[in-house]
């Protein structure tokens, strides 16, 4: 079934620009809608589930963090990746952490946008949703895991760019060559890139499941 993609900035050959983009280089075929404004935008999430929304921070009318709210409120299965080129807090940055799928510091490459819609496409292919709610069993996963005890830095789906740092750390629980089995003490959503500072070999890896325990979150992290 062919995706839905709302794209929302004010700049409208951004707007162009980006579409094109998805269209040429990362060879989607599915729908895109363009809206330049945060009331557009509200109506077009009212009237449609769109499986990825592409949206500035900085709109004339309405916070991007209003219209991420109010996405994740109505569709919490879109994947939202937050667009900026303006300085963030660290409250704006924990806001964007706990509630996108991924940042993207402007200007963007076209490299990331195509990895971004590749991981999209690698996870529609992966778990399906009543796995991502918990933890997935032992005789569906691909690989054997083992115990390890480490702690981990990393910052939120910034590829190829190393400039932001959110500093967050996860506490790591177990491993195999396929991904991660974490502990950590926020929420991390399913379909989130996550890029690691050190400690292990693999550099990124792909949200697939998050769960709450006790007073903890657990999550599989697949490897990219």
């Amino acid at each position: 079934m062919q995706k839905k993609i709302l794209i929302v900035d004010d700049e409208i050959n951004f707007l162009y620009g980006l579409s094109r983009a998805l269209n040429k280089y990362c060879r989607y075929n599915g729908d895109i809608m363009t809206v330049n404004n945060g009331m557009k935008a509200m109506d077009a999430i009212n009237s449609c589930a769109f499986d990825i929304c592409f949206l500035d921070l900085n709109l004339p009318d309405i916070s991007g963090f209003e219209i991420m709210r109010r996405i994740n409120n109505i569709s919490p299965k879109t994947k939202i990746a937050i667009m900026s080129g303006s300085f963030l807090t660290d409250e704006m940055k924990e806001q964007i952490k706990g509630g996108s799928s991924i940042f993207f510091s402007k200007p963007i490459e076209l490299d990331q946008i195509k990895d971004f819609i590749e991981h999209i496409k690698e996870k529609d292919n992966g778990v399906n949703d009543h796995e991502e709610a918990g933890e997935m069993p032992d005789e569906k996963r691909s690989f054997q895991r083992r115990a390890f005890t480490e702690t981990v830095r990393y910052s939120l789906g910034v590829f190829n760019d190393d400039t932001l740092k959110f500093n967050q750390f996860i506490d790591i629980v177990d491993i195999s060559e396929g991904g991660l089995g974490v502990k950590a003490d926020h929420f991390l959503k399913a379909g989130q890139i996550l890029k690691f500072d050190y400690a292990i070999e693999k550099k990124m890896g792909i949200v697939k499941w998050s769960t709450k325990v006790h007073d903890h979150w657990r999550a599989g992290i697949k490897f990219l």
